[in-house]
């Protein structure tokens, strides 16, 4: 598994995670940014299938 965090477009952080099929993975993250974020696959058939989500950060 290889996991990476790096700094994108606009200071945003994107974690990218290439795992294996059918393996939970877990995140642990500071909530110091406020608003809503967008987490999705990046296989397009896996999105349009609703591997994507909003998580919503509260200050």
């Amino acid at each position: 598994m290889e996991v990476g965090a790096e700094l994108g477009l606009l200071g945003l952080i994107a974690i990218t995670d290439h795992g294996t099929p059918k393996v939970d993975r877990e995140f642990f993250l500071t909530e110091d940014n406020p608003g809503d974020w967008l987490y999705h696959c990046h296989v397009t058939d896996h999105m349009m299938g609703g591997m994507v989500g909003r998580y919503i950060a509260e200050s």
